[in-house]
């Protein structure tokens, strides 16, 4: 088990003018995140809002203040193509802003929108290879660079497998090598991104993002005993110099020792504990099988 925020969306493609499904929201948090469940403090619910890009205004905002009546957090996949149609400032004023609201992507913001966000202490998730792959705004650097002097708590994510491959490690190198100021640009004066800060944003700024920074995403006293042990004696690792420079420019999910969730011991000796992978394997293959049978045509073949 880990240690996560399970995010309600929306079916694809549902209509402009539709609400969410609130009465299902309502069913999920009784049965699946009341007091002494299953996942009662290691997973807990949050909604993700369309946004402006997938539904009408009107329904944008009726769903943002349901979702705030609940006490649930939020999260918001915005555009990264213009034209920007979330403005931060608007939901400053609208009261929408703050901790418990993490917005995704935003390139396409502008230096208000981010000082609006910084000033509300709201987190934004930067999705790197996404951002570059989808952003049609610019280059996504200056995004990261505007991002970074308004001040945000930016952490790192993934996005969609189909774009990035879901190595936490190599978003971080990816990262570092974006955050660079150049001539000509806004950026300029900037100092570059150092490797302290791109480790940051991949551990505790990802628990701060959820609501989780008193919770995990150091070791620090009091916090619950989440840690992941890296071996720095590993080909690639050694002679280890700097720790946060050596684990950004070289660690891999293969260095990855030990996992503990919880002071629960998930991974140990690089192998995953209590879990029958070559079963988990299986069964995901035999899925994927019966979903290309469904699409037909070459996808139904065997692999």
């Amino acid at each position: 088990m880990l240690r996560a925020r399970y995010a309600y969306g929306h079916p694809d493609l549902l209509d402009r003018k539709a609400l969410i499904d609130f009465a299902d929201i309502d069913r999920v948090r009784g049965e699946w995140f009341g007091r002494g469940s299953a996942l009662d403090g290691l997973v807990h619910l949050g909604v993700n809002l369309r946004g402006m890009s997938q539904s009408e205004p009107t329904v944008f905002h009726q769903e943002m203040e349901m979702v705030m009546k609940r006490g649930i957090p939020r999260a918001i996949h915005t555009g990264q193509s213009p034209p920007n149609i979330n403005d931060a400032s608007d939901y400053e004023r609208r009261g929408y802003l703050g901790p418990d609201l993490l917005i995704a992507h935003y390139t396409v913001g502008s230096e208000r929108d981010f000082e609006a966000m910084a000033r509300t202490k709201t987190p934004l998730s930067f999705s790197t290879y996404s951002d570059l792959r989808l952003a049609r705004a610019g280059d996504a650097r200056a995004a990261l660079m505007m991002m970074r002097k308004a001040g945000l708590t930016v952490s790192l994510s993934v996005d969609a497998a189909m774009i990035a491959p879901p190595n936490l490690f190599e978003t971080m190198r990816a990262t570092w090598n974006l955050g660079v100021p150049w001539q000509g640009t806004p950026s300029a004066t900037q100092t570059p991104v150092d490797f302290a800060e791109i480790l940051r944003m991949g551990t505790l700024n990802g628990a701060i993002g959820l609501g989780l920074g008193a919770v995990t995403g150091s070791i620090t006293v009091g916090k619950r005993a989440d840690l992941i042990l890296v071996r720095t004696n590993d080909i690639n690792m050694a002679p280890m110099g700097k720790i946060d420079t050596t684990v950004v420019q070289s660690a891999n999910p293969e260095n990855v020792d030990t996992v503990m969730v919880e002071g629960r011991i998930l991974k140990r000796k690089g192998k995953l504990v209590g879990f029958d992978v070559e079963r988990i394997v299986a069964q995901a293959r035999a899925s994927a099988q019966r979903l290309r049978s469904q699409v037909g045509g070459r996808l139904a073949e065997p692999t």
